[in-house]
């Protein structure tokens, strides 16, 4: 079937060949144009001066002899009507911006339909008048005033910015399309061209029905549409509604063609499910490599994109050999690494005035995550000339464990480097005093230098092109927001530029380079107008998607909208249904691709012009096939084989008799009980979790804190009997003892707010219970006769074991440092603190088999091993009996929760036998070289393992 631009070029050669270059065509849009290019030059074979080509949108500026105004300056020029109309009632330009490109939206609307204006919005005060009307005669309240001021004075908010905007030349389309139709006699006479030629519109705007009606009306033009008769002669398809309007108006003159694509042709259309959006992009890149293996070409072939944040999902989708390929969207600035720096940049000092303003706040200080964020940025980090050597000195910034930082505490960065990147970051940490013209000098020399370091840098190749394509684009926005801020006035606060620069980057794109004409093309919806394709590839085809959603926002409530002529979320339905028909109708395989997971406002659903295709173009023409797939996309059955096992070669085995020497803890030997690998991530590789700040106080230094505090209470009375007044003594000592723990083991960190606060005053109950339940120790134990003596506090313990292997004897140092000993009578009690919550019945072993590799008996077997060591060091003779338990801050109430053996027996070097037989079997295990490092088999060993995500666990 032929292309539709194909036939409008044999149109033009057959009736204006000897006259083209005196004719315009106008398109939908300005790709259009170059697709209508080739066709001709296929069919000319001599040189022609072909005619000129326009987008309507250039077509009406060019005949207003206005510029057409961007977005922003149109914002601030709206904002500087609010300013003259509202006086000091006038909002901040934050507020503004809300609802400012609301009512630009609808001043373009109301112009582009030629609305009456002073009509319209004298209709739409007296409509909001009686919404607020009040039956009992009460007073209006302020907000009710003001909401009805508001309406009332969106006449002049018209009027004063259109006359503002037409004494510098400036117009938006809407206003420039209303300037035409009123100059269209004049337009007429003075037009340069014989025939105007306007090809494949639909839905067109009040303004544009006038224009083309009038040329049309003085034999100066002509209108072709791309219609089908399969839905142009249905009243009941919505996707003909305009072009049907029109035809049977008969206001532009006779219409040349309308085809029969639907009811004559083949096609093959495909409809598929997927999930999520991933799944969409993944299954077209399949797609086009089918189409690209049966055909070897993607001449024909485009990929419609109703989302076009799925573009760069489709970019890293598509297959790597599929050649050339063009897109037509643009890479949005938002996407890049340039953006992100910036949008960092301005989160660190937005945080800083927060923590500024506070009553607490003493200094201006960067908040440490937003800090290293920005340093650690590749940007900034390219700009370093050791840039490893500046990684070491942020490291160390990060180890002080600060949770704010002042601009004096970062003068390690500012010392140690190049004058360039010296500089830079002085800037991009200096107070900016709220005031933008200080962030946009920082702004404007970080892409100064940025620019600088990649020409010099010749080492990336191509890439640096692509850089410093980001940074001319930002450093044009930069200065245009200087521009305007000098001009109007309007940006006094950082949170403003911020806005502002949010708003234009948001609608900037870097333009693709490629060959238009050439291999598969990647489009938005908008963007296919009169263009047709043999395979059609169209994601996202589900409801509220295509068509649009019915939410609109507009100031021009929905009765008044249908009541003047203004569009609707009905017109826009059928706009969007034409542009999906008009697709369709000349593709021979179409692939209509539909998310099938709900969001979380709702979602899924395919669109209805799916199920409109299914149920009507197969009975229209049997030649039409249809298929539907749902790919359900269940999790795959594993097969891959995540066993780790590593093998003792000799420098491991080297390093276990280093460990040997060295001595082992309880819990290095925990960890070999529980799992062998841990044992050798931890000891052996010595892998460790990344050094992080320590925002707020964790479990271990809340542990660390109270044992620290109560080395300190007993310290002094090693070797001297406890006493009540000791414990009296140590309780009026509570506060300061914390405060200077914390101050320790929490260095540069603040216990005076929030979570720290409440957690230091965790620690403080912590120890003063622990100490109320020793107070009634001791008084129960002089009552007794025996009261108790502290002999050892954080003591270092060894002795030596021998472990037998085939061929040799190992000798192994056992270690470890016991939190307390103390003497109640002949009995020695070997305590350790627990902050953390304990299970009395984990204390409990039923037997040391079980124990082996019980995840939960960590406790007990850290005891038995202090134990062990104890009385072989102390008790020669093995006589002395010892009581290993924990004293629980969580169940400080319930005193020494004891470690029971099997029977309730005593705990000595006799009944520690087996538990030597125990200790024994692991150390084997461990230096056999024969016996690898595996993972365990029992997942509960895993559950606060900090490697299992290297075991995929």
């Amino acid at each position: 079937m032929k292309p539709f631009l194909d036939s409008v070029a044999s149109y033009i050669i057959d009736n204006y060949s000897d006259r083209m270059a005196g004719m315009c065509v106008v398109m939908p849009n300005r790709r259009s144009g170059l697709f209508l290019k080739k066709y001709m030059a296929k069919k000319i074979d001599k040189p022609v001066l072909l005619p000129a080509v326009y987008s309507i949108e250039d077509l009406i500026i060019e005949l207003s002899g206005f510029r057409l105004a961007d977005p922003v300056s149109l914002l601030f020029e709206l904002y500087d009507v609010h300013c003259r109309i509202e006086k000091e009632q006038a909002q901040p330009f934050d507020d503004f911006l809300h609802w400012g490109k609301v009512l630009l939206r609808d001043f373009n609307e109301i112009d582009s339909y030629l609305i009456d204006t002073k009509n319209l919005f004298s209709y739409i005060s007296e409509a909001k008048a009686l919404s607020v009307w009040n039956l009992d005669q009460q007073p209006l309240t302020t907000l009710q005033k003001n909401y009805m001021a508001f309406y009332s004075s969106l006449y002049s908010y018209y009027t004063i910015l259109t006359e503002s905007l037409a004494a510098k030349k400036l117009a938006y389309e809407g206003l420039a399309s209303r300037h035409v139709v009123e100059i269209l006699p004049q337009i007429s006479e003075q037009l340069k061209w014989h025939t105007v030629l306007f090809c494949g519109f639909n839905a067109m705007t009040k303004a544009e029905e006038k224009i083309i009606e009038f040329l049309v009306g003085k034999g100066k033009a002509e209108i072709l549409f791309d219609a089908d008769a399969y839905y142009v002669g249905n009243p009941k398809q919505e996707a003909g509604n305009f072009i049907r309007k029109y035809i049977e108006s008969g206001r532009f003159g006779e219409i040349k063609w309308t085809t029969d694509d639907f009811l004559q042709g083949e096609k093959q259309i495909t409809i598929i499910g997927v999930a999520q959006n991933i799944g969409q992009v993944k299954v077209a890149g399949q797609i086009i490599q089918d189409i690209r293996n049966a055909s070897n070409d993607l001449q024909n072939t485009a990929v419609v994109l109703s989302e076009e944040n799925l573009l760069i999902p489709l970019l890293n989708s598509l297959p790597g050999d599929i050649g050339e390929f063009n897109v037509t969207m643009g890479y949005p600035l938002i996407f890049t690494p340039v953006y992100d720096l910036f949008e960092t940049i301005f989160t660190m000092h937005e945080n800083a005035g927060r923590f500024f303003n506070l009553p607490s706040a003493s200094a201006w200080k960067y908040y440490y995550k937003d800090a290293f964020r920005v340093l650690n940025h590749p940007y900034i980090l390219s700009l370093s000339d050791d840039p490893q050597k500046l990684r070491e000195t942020i490291a160390g910034l990060q180890s002080t464990n600060k949770i704010f930082f002042t601009d004096k505490e970062l003068e390690p960065l500012f010392k140690s480097e190049a004058p360039g990147y010296s500089s830079v970051v002085r800037l991009i940490f200096q107070n900016w005093d709220n005031q933008p013209a200080k962030a946009l000098q920082c702004f404007l020399e970080l892409l100064e230098r940025f620019r600088d370091r990649l020409i010099a840098d010749k080492s990336v190749g191509h890439r640096n092109t692509i850089e410093i394509e980001y940074i001319f684009h930002f450093a044009r926005i930069i200065r245009r927001i200087t521009g305007l801020s000098s001009t109007y006035n309007f940006i006094t606060s950082t949170l403003t530029l911020r806005n502002i620069f949010r708003q234009i980057v948001a609608g900037q794109t870097i333009p693709f380079f490629g060959e238009p004409l050439k291999g598969l093309q990647i489009m938005g919806m908008l963007e296919t107008r009169t263009l047709d394709f043999a395979n059609l590839i169209m994601l996202s085809v589900n409801e509220d998607i295509l068509p649009k959603s019915k939410v609109t926002n507009t100031f021009i409530p929905f009765d008044i909208r249908v009541e003047s002529g203004l569009p609707t979320y009905r017109d826009s339905n059928a706009i969007y249904a034409y542009h999906f028909y008009r697709l369709l109708q000349r593709s021979k395989q179409v692939f209509l691709l539909y998310n099938t997971e709900p969001g979380e406002l709702g979602g899924g659903d395919k669109s209805r012009f799916i199920t409109q295709i299914i149920n009507e173009l197969p009975l229209a023409n049997p030649h039409i096939t249809i298929s539907e797939k749902l790919l359900n996309q269940p999790p795959e059955k594993d097969t891959r084989n995540f066993s780790i096992t590593i093998d003792k070669s000799d420098a491991i085995a080297g390093k276990l008799l280093e460990k040997a020497r060295k001595g082992l803890a309880p819990s290095a030997l925990n960890a070999y009980r529980k799992c062998s690998l841990q044992f050798y991530f931890r000891e052996i590789a010595r892998l460790a979790e990344a050094e992080e700040v320590e925002e707020t106080i964790e479990a271990a230094t809340l542990g660390k804190v109270v044992h620290d505090v109560m080395y300190r209470f007993y310290k002094p009375w090693v070797d001297k009997p406890l006493t009540t007044d000791a414990i009296e003594q140590m309780m009026q000592m509570i506060d300061k003892e914390t405060e200077a723990s914390f101050g320790k083991h929490y260095q540069g960190g603040d216990i005076r707010y929030g979570k720290n606060l409440l957690t230091a005053n965790v620690a403080r109950i912590f120890i003063r219970n622990l100490l109320l339940t020793e107070k009634q120790f001791i008084s129960q134990s002089v009552i007794n006769g025996t009261p108790p003596v502290i002999r050892f506090l954080e003591q270092w313990f060894d002795t030596i074991v021998d472990v037998k292997m085939e061929d040799r004897i190992i000798p192994v140092k056992l270690k470890g440092k016991i939190d307390r000993i103390d003497q109640v009578g002949t009995l020695r009690r070997i305590i350790d603190y627990k902050t953390g919550n304990i299970v009395e019945s984990n204390l409990k072993v039923k037997s040391f088999e079980e124990m082996r590799d019980d995840a939960k008996a960590d406790n007990s077997f850290q005891l038995l091993v202090y134990a062990y060591i104890f009385l072989l060091q102390k008790s020669p003779g093995g006589a002395r009996s010892v009581v290993p338990g924990v004293l629980s801050f969580h169940k400080h109430s319930q005193g020494l929760i004891e470690v029971k053996l099997p029977g309730e027996a005593d705990i000595t070097i006799q009944t520690l036998d087996d538990f030597k037989n125990l200790l024994d079997t692991i150390l084997f295990e461990m230096f056999d070289q024969k016996n690898p490092f595996t993972q365990t088999t029992d997942s509960d060993n895993c559950k606060y393992c900090p490697f299992k995500g290297i075991c995929n666990r």
